[in-house]
């Protein structure tokens, strides 16, 4: 287990190399992929991360971003940095997706085989709706 500077500096640089790298909050939810539930919640001390978050931002240099559509979607930013998530956009994408999926879904579940074999959608379409 490594100690709480470490949780600290890992954070501010994991934040940071994202920002660097995408100009998009690194999801909160992210971190659970650099430590275990039990470090986080030893360093913590039982506080809930993201209290534990807005208590050392300073400390950390960061400071916390929440999708306003999605709360659960909670991304951390540098500190000198501002972030706003899109509110269409996401929902534009999920919607893109759900739909081709239903409509893949209708045509398996309307059709016969043989009405299936008729049907050619390029693969390169597909992958462009699912995007």
């Amino acid at each position: 287990m490594a100690n709480q500077v470490d949780i600290k500096t890992s954070i501010k640089e994991e934040v940071d190399k994202y920002w660097d790298a995408n100009k998009e909050p690194f999801l909160l939810s992210s971190i659970g992929s650099i430590y275990p539930k039990e470090d986080i919640q030893a360093y913590t001390k039982g506080v809930s991360l993201r209290n534990w978050i807005d208590s050392n931002r300073k400390e950390l240099g960061v400071q916390v971003v929440v999708h306003p559509l999605q709360p659960a979607r909670i991304g951390l930013i540098p500190l000198n940095e501002t972030y706003t998530f899109s509110k269409t956009t996401d929902s534009k994408k999920n919607t893109d997706r759900e739909l081709t999926l239903a409509f893949l879904e209708m045509l398996n579940t309307k059709l016969s085989s043989k009405e299936l074999d008729e049907i050619n959608i390029p693969f390169k379409i597909l992958t462009k709706l699912l995007k």
